[in-house]
């Protein structure tokens, strides 16, 4: 929730993105995490490759 506010805050926050990704991952939201790590990716967060191979 905290992400998403940041995210609606600040569109470009790749870190919030990432982090929010993650919690989604956790919470069996393999989609949604994909959807948060590409757009974390897009704006330039490094780092994140690895996390985007698990995603189709």
């Amino acid at each position: 929730e905290d992400y998403t506010k940041a995210i609606q805050i600040h569109p470009k926050y790749a870190d919030a993105y990432a982090n929010r990704g993650q919690i989604k991952f956790y919470m069996n939201d393999k989609q949604g995490a994909c959807e948060d790590w590409r757009m974390a990716e897009q704006l330039g967060k490094p780092n994140i490759g690895d996390k985007l191979r698990g995603c189709k």
